[in-house]
This record gives structure tokens, C-alpha cells and sequence, in this order.
């Protein structure tokens, strides 16, 4: 049996450090037990044992195991009155704690039969210490049990507790990071259902309100683990991540653990996007259409890089805005112009024949995988067949013949009306010098824009890698150090050689195209001229 008297006794003990376990075994049995007390305890009897359960279970909680943690927030419930207190808040406080530690306490289920109508007043204030605001109580809550099936969502929570009291932009900053934290779980164990729904779940609910890091996060997710089958929940995904849209930081290249630079989120999605466009642009036309301002926004950033223009060029041209392509990829030749589609793309862009087939050329030189050459080569042949040169075009309907054949893929109307007009035309074996004395000519066609500039050959060494090196002193006594096999159309050179330079100067300057042949009263380089 137990009195009244040393439940009073065991509450004051409870208040005093380091007696919790002691207050707590005075009343335990009782608190099991209501009926050993030998009478019915008072409203004020039962408060104080709730009291001492608390004050032990806050303190002892970390120490406890799931088991015995979850059976003693059980032992609160008969002992409550049911109205709202500051005991009843702090006891859903230490569900809290004990949800986060041990998964299989069913928080949802013990927040049901707290009840939320119980939220007091305060319990929807968020705290602020030493300058970090912290979310209020009622948030913490709904937030973890709408991590339940069960519970039908965040949106069934809601109309159980006071929405309107709630602090939406704190409950959507916790539910996005909750989020986050899920899927970083679900992608670190290989559950590839689980992230997928999730992101579902998320671009249902999360996607109003303000731009975040989490709602960057959450973009992050979906652009590298949805692939395959899941582009088309990528597409959707990111329609309804966008009703927010992207923050400057978005854009930023982000390093990784070995210190290398990686694309930015902004980066990383329209890549995506690039890429389903690509693969069929007729198919994806009105998605060209939804997101080229963005891909603007990235080509005109002062951290975009080279791809995130080129990107952007490319859909122009898939829109037949050529001129408007042309200065973007011209503004791309210092770092891309080692890449063979990237002379295929400036062929695009001129209706000039000679053109046309000098930059054709250029990039059949710079070509090594013959699976993506077939549509220069059918070009090619269309082109060389205009000059009169039938065996020339014959050999590049051959090889683009042959290149479709093997991967399978069909003739089109066009390849069929070349064979037509090329039958019975002898191909000649090897079409590599053609290649080489057109593209000679593509230069003239990349750099025209730019003016040539005086320079001398200052030294010439050898590299500690062996490789020749040249320091050229252009006007205004700007420096440039380049291979010099950048050099070899002006060979022999020598220090103290006056050249004609066309170089790159939008960062360190890069030299582009070396003559030795002086400049015209006007200026200009009498073998540039303008393209179309």
C-alpha cells in the first residue's frame, strides 16, 4: 500500500539531482498498478506521480533500451488528465526523443492517443536560443508522425491540430529536411523503391513556399538517382520543384571529397533535361520550349561553364536560331574545340557550302569512334557531290552506309537519293588528305570574329615534360605561353620572330591562330572573311 504522504514525499525527492531513480521506485508499483495504492488516487496524486515518472524518464531516457522506454511512455497515459498541460507537452517532447533512438516506437500511434487537440497556446511558439531559432513543439510533431503510413500525411495531421496557429515556412523547412534525410537513408542502403516514393511524396507536398537548401537537396536526389525507366518521374518531379526555382548557390560548381569541382545542382538537373531532349527533339519540342529560359539563365552566369552554354547553343539550333547558336559556341572554342561534334555543330550553323565542308572535315580528323559519324559522312557526300567530286562523295555514302548498317538503324529518304545519283561512281579508297586540306580552312571560319593581333616570339624551351614550349609577347604587353606546335604553319620560328596572333582573351589569354603574314592597312587579316 501506499499514502498519500509518500507519493508528496517521492515528488519532493524527484526535485532533487541525482534522486529521480530513487523518487521513481517509491511510486513505481503504484504508477503499474493504480490499484495497489488501496484506494483511488487523486487528480492531484496521479499528477505527481506523472511528475516522477517524467523526471526520471528525462533523465534516464538515453540510458534506457527501446523496451523499457517505451513501456514507461505508457505508464503516462492513465495517469493524465487529459487536458493541456506543460507535463503533457514535455512528455510528447521525450516521445520525441525516444522516436528518434528507437524506430519501432510508433510515434504516430503515441501522438494519436496523446491527442493533438492538446497542443497548448506555447506549444506552437518556436524557441529561440543564442540566435538559432528552433522549431516549436506542434511542428516537431506532426512532422515525425506523418513519417507514418498510417498516419495519412502531413495534410491529415494537420486538421487534427490548430493549422492556423502553426509557423508554415518553419513546418515546410523541417518536413524538406526530414525528407532529405530519408532519402540520403533510402539511397546509403539501396532502396530504390523507397527513394523513388519518397521524391513522389515529396513533389506532392513540399514543392511551395520558399527556396531552400533541403528543396535544392531534394533536386539533387532525383537528378542522380532517377535514370532508366524513372525519367519520366524525374520530368515530372522537377516540374513541380520549379514552382520554387533555383537560388544562386544552385548554380555554384560544388567540391568534392577529392577536391575536384562537380557540376551544381541547376548544373547537374538541366544536364538531364538536356540529354531526354536530345534523344528526341521533335518528341520533346514543348519541353525545349518550358525550359530554355533556364538554360539562359545558366548560359549567361559568370560561373557557367563551357557545357552549360554549349547546352544552351544547342537547343537554340534545335529551335533554327543559328546566328544566335554561332556566337555561343564561337564564345566555347578555347575548351571545346578538341571535340569533333563541336565542328559538326558549327557546320550547322552557315549555309556556305565551302564552309560547310571545311568544318565537316575538321571534325573527321578529330574523329576516332565511327558509331556517331554517319550523319557527316552523308553530308559530306551531298556536299563533295555538288562539287563534281563523285568518288570522293560515293566513299562517304559508303562509310555512312556502312556505319548505319551495323548499328542496325534504316536509310532515310536523303541517303537513298544520294545512292541514286551516285550509282555506278567508283569511291575512291580513302578520303583522310581531303579531310585535311578542307579542314585547313575551318580556322578562318571559327576565329573571323576575333582581330589579329601583333606578337613576337619572346623564347622558345623544352617543358621538365619534355614537350616544346613558346612565350609570345603580344600588344599592350600582354603574355601567352602555348605549345609550340601551335606554331608549326610558320615554321621555322625563332626568338625575336614578329607574328599575327588571334588569341582567346576572355580569361588567361589563349592563343588561337598563328601567321606570319603581316596585317592589312585596315586592320584585319587578309584571309579572314565573314561568315554567314
Amino acid at each position: 500500500m501506499i499514502d498519500s504522504e509518500l507519493i508528496k514525499q517521492a515528488d519532493q525527492l524527484s526535485r532533487q539531482p541525482g534522486k529521480t531513480a530513487e523518487a521513481w521506485a517509491m511510486v513505481e508499483e503504484t504508477a503499474k498498478n493504480p490499484a495497489s495504492a488501496g484506494y483511488e488516487l487523486s487528480e492531484k496524486e496521479r499528477q505527481q506521480i506523472a511528475w516522477i515518472l517524467y523526471r526520471y524518464l528525462s533523465r534516464e531516457h538515453q540510458n534506457l533500451d527501446s523496451t523499457t522506454a517505451r513501456r514507461m511512455l505508457a505508464l503516462y497515459f492513465p495517469l493524465s488528465d487529459g487536458k493541456p498541460s506543460l507535463l503533457h507537452s514535455m512528455m510528447l517532447k521525450l516521445a520525441i526523443s525516444c522516436a528518434k533512438r528507437f524506430p519501432e516506437l510508433d510515434f504516430h500511434r503515441y501522438l494519436m492517443k496523446w491527442n493533438p487537440a492538446l497542443f497548448r497556446e506555447d506549444d506552437y511558439v518556436s524557441d529561440e536560443k543564442n540566435g538559432v531559432t528552433y522549431p516549436c513543439l506542434a511542428t516537431l510533431a506532426l512532422v515525425r508522425a506523418s513519417a507514418y503510413p498510417e498516419s495519412g500525411g502531413l495534410k491529415s495531421l494537420l486538421r487534427l491540430a490548430d493549422a492556423s496557429r502553426l509557423n508554415k515556412t518553419e513546418l515546410l523547412k523541417v518536413m524538406r529536411r526530414r525528407y532529405c534525410s530519408q532519402m540520403a537513408d533510402a539511397v546509403k542502403g539501396g532502396e530504390t523503391q523507397t527513394l523513388r516514393d519518397l521524391l513522389d511524396e515529396y513533389s506532392h507536398t513540399l514543392c511551395w513556399g520558399e527556396k531552400s537548401g533541403h528543396h535544392s537537396k531534394a533536386l539533387g536526389f532525383a537528378s542522380r538517382h532517377l535514370n532508366g525507366d524513372d525519367l519520366r518521374q524525374f520530368t515530372e518531379f522537377f516540374e513541380s520543384w520549379l514552382t520554387v526555382g533555383f537560388r544562386d548557390d544552385d548554380w555554384q560548381s560544388v567540391a568534392g571529397k577529392d577536391g575536384r569541382l562537380y557540376p551544381g545542382v541547376a548544373e547537374e538537373a538541366l544536364k538531364k533535361i538536356f540529354d531526354i531532349i536530345k534523344s528526341d527533339p521533335w518528341r520533346f519540342r514543348e519541353m525545349t520550349e518550358r525550359y530554355l529560359p533556364h538554360f539562359a539563365e545558366g548560359a549567361k552566369r559568370e560561373t557557367a561553364g563551357h557545357w552549360q552554354r554549349y547546352r544552351y547553343a544547342k537547343l537554340l539550333m534545335m529551335r533554327k536560331q543559328y546566328p544566335q547558336a554561332l556566337d555561343i559556341l564561337r564564345g566555347v572554342r578555347g575548351t571545346m574545340s578538341m571535340n569533333w561534334y563541336y565542328w559538326a555543330d558549327l557546320a550547322e550553323c552557315t549555309e556556305n557550302a565551302a564552309e560547310k565542308t571545311a568544318l565537316l572535315c575538321r571534325a573527321m580528323t578529330l574523329s576516332h569512334d565511327p558509331r556517331f559519324t554517319a550523319p557527316i559522312h552523308l553530308s559530306l557526300a551531298g556536299l563533295l557531290a555538288d562539287e563534281g567530286k563523285m568518288a570522293e562523295a560515293a566513299h562517304e555514302l559508303a562509310q555512312a552506309d556502312a556505319i548505319r548498317k551495323g548499328v542496325g538503324a534504316r536509310c532515310g529518304k536523303r541517303q537513298e537519293a544520294l545512292a541514286k545519283q551516285l550509282a555506278g561512281v567508283q569511291p575512291t579508297t580513302d578520303n583522310r588528305r581531303l579531310y585535311h586540306q578542307n579542314a585547313a580552312r575551318a580556322d578562318d571560319f571559327l576565329f573571323c570574329d576575333l582581330p589579329w593581333m601583333q606578337g613576337v616570339i619572346e623564347r622558345l624551351w623544352t617543358s621538365k615534360e619534355g614537350k616544346p614550349v613558346a612565350r609570345l609577347r603580344l600588344e599592350k604587353g600582354i603574355e601567352a605561353i602555348c605549345s609550340q606546335s601551335k606554331l608549326r604553319n610558320i615554321a621555322p620560328i625563332s626568338e625575336g620572330m614578329r607574328i599575327l596572333v588571334k588569341a582567346d582573351m576572355s580569361g588567361k589569354p589563349r592563343i588561337l591562330k598563328v601567321t606570319a603574314q603581316p596585317a592589312s592597312p585596315s586592320g584585319t587579316h587578309p584571309l579572314s572573311h565573314q561568315s554567314v
